[in-house]
């Protein structure tokens, strides 16, 4: 056969080929990287925000891909259910972030948490006084006595009173440092 007898003396040019390894894929989860998503955050926030204000309007990771699908419908490369999944995670724990910080105090000062009426804070610091060792004092004890002080004649407390939790853990914070201040003194 002449192909054959032509194709005997062939040698396939070493120069021209490729390294070992040149065709390996990256691995799975960094195929597009960062920059991919950036190009459709601003979108992805657009969508998730319409939500954000009207309950009934909010999208689910298809329907924001089906939506991505019909603003760049010549787009080849966009992003899978999954990584939209994660964006709106991202997104809703944003949100969750910043609305706990304005609202838990009535105002946005990067406190988390309520600022514990002083009212109160100010009678347990009365009722370390009367003791002799304020130390002994436990803040269930305390929070009880407080609750007996400040019960109206029908039996309600003040709008303002804190829960069991907030006052037996401020009066633990206050009753440690007093006893750091002690310290401060006998040394």
């Amino acid at each position: 056969m002449k192909v054959y007898e032509d194709c005997s003396s062939f040698e396939v040019d070493t120069e021209k080929l490729k390294p070992r390894g040149w065709a390996r894929r990256p691995k799975h989860g960094e195929q597009y990287g960062k920059k991919y998503i950036a190009e459709f955050a601003y979108d992805i926030e657009e969508l998730f925000n319409v939500g954000k204000s009207d309950s009934e309007k909010k999208l689910n990771a298809r329907t924001m891909l089906e939506r991505l699908r019909r603003k760049y419908p010549k787009r080849y490369t966009l992003p899978s259910e999954t990584t939209l999944k994660q964006e709106i995670s991202k997104l809703f724990d944003k949100q969750k972030k910043n609305t706990s910080k304005e609202t838990a105090s009535g105002d946005n000062n990067n406190r988390s948490y309520a600022k514990f009426p002083e009212i109160y804070a100010n009678a347990f610091k009365r009722y370390m006084k009367e003791v002799e060792d304020a130390s002994t004092i436990k803040p269930k004890e305390a929070y009880d006595k407080l609750v007996e002080d400040y019960t109206d004649e029908n039996g309600r407390l003040p709008s303002d009173f804190p829960s069991y939790k907030q006052g037996t853990s401020k009066f633990s914070g206050m009753k440690t440092s007093y006893r750091k201040q002690l310290l401060k003194e006998i040394l």
